[in-house]
């Protein structure tokens, strides 16, 4: 939440009403300077963020970013709550923070990242059979006298931490196992001699457990001449308890043009560990880190055909 206040310090001022947009003080017109900039208040300039947009060609591939550190508002959250059909959203939320990956002579991405197609993943994934198969890889232990009571029979219609089956496609596009033979060249990513031209990292969501751990939703990616890497990570830590993590990641050679070699390849891991470290520690230490011990739940390799 510092972030969060740091980047928007009206956050702060929880007993301020906001100014209508539109309503001007008595005797004062309200004018507009620019797309970004409220202005004819005498003392105050209000600056309206807007995402900062970033755009990469590298040969025929398109890389686009748009980045906002701020959270969602209230007319935002409403906004998600009537085209997603559930209110119980994380604490922090970026809805302006994309990666968008597409190909120059097409008009649809191939790849698309943002929080509302993610929790409309969650959702999907929510409401499915897989769902019911797969919500004992994350609980938490509780008291029996929690376990009968009335707000734990309570449908909160989402994943109390979000998970999902979220590969950011785009439209039409679908998973194709993965080809043998052809999977990430991890050698290549290994060499520190190739020129990184774009890269980046930023978050979807975050969410502190009710300070009893943290939930981060996140994408990095990097973009050299000779192929593109990027991981979708969503972690969970559970204090005292254990660690959850669902890894994608894509990759794509530029060059290479082997009839075995798919356009991406697409792997996807998840994984899990009892929390054994003290608390301090695990805070302390990389998520990469911790997660090279952890068990491996499911690992499943596929590739995009377009």
């Amino acid at each position: 939440m510092t972030r969060a206040l740091s980047s928007n310090p009206g956050l702060a001022f929880t007993n301020s009403t906001p100014i209508p947009s539109g309503v001007p003080l008595p005797g004062q017109t309200l004018t507009v300077d620019g797309p970004t900039k409220v202005t004819g208040i005498p003392f105050m300039t209000i600056d309206v963020p807007r995402p900062d947009k970033t755009e990469k060609m590298v040969g025929e591939w398109r890389f686009t970013t748009t980045r906002l550190d701020r959270i969602a508002n209230q007319s935002e959250l409403d906004e998600l709550e009537k085209s997603l059909a559930f209110t119980a959203f994380p604490e922090i939320q970026f809805l302006e923070n994309t990666l968008v990956v597409s190909v120059a002579s097409g008009h649809r991405p191939i790849l698309n990242f943002n929080l509302r197609d993610i929790l409309r993943s969650a959702k999907a994934y929510y409401d499915g059979p897989k769902y019911q198969q797969e919500q004992g890889d994350l609980i938490i232990p509780v008291s029996g006298s929690w376990t009968n009571s009335t707000f734990a029979k309570h449908d909160p219609k989402i994943d109390w931490a979000w998970r999902n089956q979220f590969f950011g496609l785009g439209p039409s596009l679908k998973l194709a196992p993965l080809k043998e033979g052809s999977g990430i060249n991890w050698e290549l990513l290994k060499n520190q001699k190739l020129e990184i031209v774009f890269f980046d990292s930023f978050d979807f969501f975050e969410d502190d457990v009710h300070d009893n751990g943290m939930i981060r939703c996140s994408v990095k990616f990097r973009v050299m001449n000779e192929a593109f890497f990027i991981l979708f990570r969503h972690f969970v830590r559970v204090d005292g308890h254990e660690l959850w993590c669902r890894d994608v990641r894509y990759f794509h050679e530029f060059t290479t043009k082997r009839n075995d070699q798919p356009h991406i390849v697409v792997v996807e891991e998840v994984k899990k560990l009892k929390a054994i470290h003290a608390i301090e520690e695990v805070h302390n230490t990389p998520i990469d880190n911790l997660l090279a011990n952890a068990e491996t739940l499911r690992k499943e390799e596929f590739m995009i055909e377009f």
